[in-house]
């Protein structure tokens, strides 16, 4: 996966949020996840595709962050989602 790749949620995942988490549920594996308001966000920038890059943006603007930092913990926080196979990358 790099900063370029287009991403999107899996079809097979369900979400609601629980007291300021997401919690979020697998169809495939039946393995519930829980997300920060950071982790959060990202899920709710990915209802539909989107370039990583831009992700990256967003968060830059709205947490005052390095673009170094961003894209090395968005791409690190979208691995474990495509791990898990909550995400679909193209």
């Amino acid at each position: 996966m790099t900063i370029e790749n287009t991403i999107e949620r899996s079809n097979e995942v369900i979400a609601s949020e629980v007291e300021n988490e997401l919690v979020m549920m697998s169809l495939e594996n039946g393995k519930y996840y829980g997300m920060d308001s950071i982790g959060g966000d990202i899920w709710k920038m990915i209802e539909s595709p989107i370039v990583i890059s831009d992700i990256c943006s967003r968060l830059m603007k709205e947490y005052n962050v390095d673009e170094l930092t961003c894209k090395r913990d968005v791409l690190d926080f979208l691995d474990q989602l495509e791990e898990q196979r909550l995400v679909k990358i193209s």
